[in-house]
């Protein structure tokens, strides 16, 4: 594979064209690129290529007294039977130098060049939306890549997708459609779920989870700024004694939306307590948890109510090489630029849901 770097010449033309703010503009964007694969709250599986089963085992109670005439076995072992399973996303980016004759680029395009000026901080900027694409889309993502092409002779149902056009991307019907109503033909009925397809992300496994009964969800219903910190403290209650207390850094994760919603309602009470607004902390902890379990706003969440209380590795990500998200993986020469092609393996799994305690918002 191709990997692109931006030299220090590079950088300091391009400083020169946004002067101070080089760095507010594009600096902090490439820091961005999905915060969970360099997480340690989450284990992530580099090189992941097949399908793998993760790692569980629980063995049975057994103990007793002892007794010279008993040779039996009481107890045995079970293993977990979840896969974690990679799934291939990518983009084809189509680039056309002469296209950029109207911006900042044009004072160093050569006639009929093939590449653009700065082609690595362009690329750069690629891959920092494609790590934004990941970060917010990934929570509620469910694997489509196995959706039927669209057939304009049938009808379809709300919550049925569908492949559809040369580019074949993949579009969600809202509502139910007659023969002939096509994403392009009846576009209100119809939605494009392209980069939420790739595969099933955390959140489709917590309900997927929910829906078979693996995981029976804590009832805190709607959040909002008058219940989040009683919403939190719920999830926190129904762990074990044991996994409450022998965590020492346990994590609450929340959406950053229920997160300012604990925050407002956490004011609205320091202000009718002791008439000023409550001050800000650098961590927040939930309040009986002896400062071990701290909650804390995830961008992947969305805007999500879910409620994720778990041991430290429980939540897996898997991806073949982080790098890839950074890396052209084809190029092709065309008449006017080129062509070039992003491939990268994404996958998520909760190894044990048995410690795995959430609420019943999705």
């Amino acid at each position: 594979m191709e990997e692109l770097q931006l030299t220090t010449n590079d950088i300091e033309k391009i400083r020169g064209y946004f002067g101070k703010h080089y760095k507010t503009l594009f600096g902090n964007k490439l820091l961005m690129m999905i915060s969970f694969f360099s997480n340690p709250y989450y284990l992530v599986i580099n090189n992941l290529r097949k399908p793998q089963n993760l790692i569980k085992m629980v063995p049975g109670r057994g103990m007793r007294p002892l007794d010279l005439n008993v040779e039996k076995a009481i107890s045995g072992r079970e293993w977990s039977g979840r896969e974690i399973a990679p799934k291939k996303g990518m983009k084809i980016i189509e680039v056309k130098p002469e296209e950029l004759l109207d911006t900042f680029q044009s004072e160093m395009l050569s006639a009929d060049s093939k590449r653009e000026p700065f082609e690595a901080w362009c690329w750069a900027e690629e891959f920092a939306v494609i790590g934004d694409e990941i970060e917010s889309g990934a929570y509620n993502s469910k694997d489509r890549s196995k959706a039927e092409i669209y057939d304009s002779t049938k009808s379809y149902e709300a919550g049925e997708f569908v492949k559809f056009g040369p580019d074949r991307l993949i579009f969600e019907a809202l509502s139910n459609t007659s023969a002939g109503e096509s994403p392009e033909s009846a576009s209100a009925k119809w939605e494009d779920v392209t980069l939420s397809s790739i595969c099933d992300g955390w959140g489709t496994i917590f309900k997927d989870l929910i829906a078979s009964g693996e995981v029976v969800p804590v009832v805190t219903g709607e959040i909002d700024a008058t219940n989040a910190k009683e919403s939190i403290q719920k999830v926190y209650n129904a762990m074990p004694t044991k996994m409450k207390s022998k965590v020492k850094n346990g994590r609450i994760e929340v959406s950053y939306s229920v997160f300012e919603f604990y925050l407002q309602q956490r004011n609205n009470e320091h202000k009718e307590k002791f008439g000023a607004e409550a001050p800000e902390l650098d961590h927040y902890y939930v309040p009986t948890s002896n400062r071990k379990w701290e909650i804390v706003p995830v961008l992947h969440n969305g805007d999500s109510q879910r409620i994720v209380a778990t041991l430290p590795k429980n939540l897996v990500v898997g991806t073949d090489k982080v790098t890839d998200y950074g890396k052209k993986s084809k190029v092709l020469e065309t008449l006017h630029g080129y062509k070039g092609k992003v491939t990268a393996t994404l996958a998520f799994q909760v190894q044990d849901p048995s410690v795995l305690f959430i609420n019943d918002r999705p």
